[in-house]
């Protein structure tokens, strides 16, 4: 069982505009396995350090990208010394059983691919 999956990693935040801050690993829809009981979703802020760190981390894009799933907080904050945590929020979620289909890359698929086709 995997305790951490990284949906998102944004670093070098301006002030609370995270869309100017740089993307490790892009956001990953919440998406569970059928029958898999509660799962629960945590968002992770810390300060940036005095000296900004230099990034040395993977560009995760793909969904299906192994370093997703073998992500740890705790050993990304000590590699670039974060310190205290300076903010946190979570919320918890379950499969629908109704949605079992849907699961997977191919709802995150379908969405990247309505995605492309707007912007056409």
């Amino acid at each position: 069982m995997n305790r951490e999956f990284l949906q998102w990693l944004v670093v070098d935040i301006p002030g609370s505009d995270v869309l100017k801050g740089t993307t490790i690993a892009k956001y990953a829809p919440v998406m569970m396995p059928p029958d898999t009981g509660l799962h629960r979703y945590v968002f992770i802020v810390y300060e940036q350090p005095k000296v900004r760190p230099k990034w040395h981390e993977p560009p995760i894009h793909d969904f299906n990208d192994g370093h997703r799933v073998k992500f740890s907080n705790q050993k990304f904050s000590r590699k670039y010394n974060l310190g205290d945590l300076y903010a946190a929020n979570y919320f918890h979620s379950e499969p629908d059983p109704l949605e079992d289909d849907d699961f997977g890359p191919s709802i995150y698929e379908k969405r990247a691919n309505s995605r492309r086709r707007r912007r056409e």
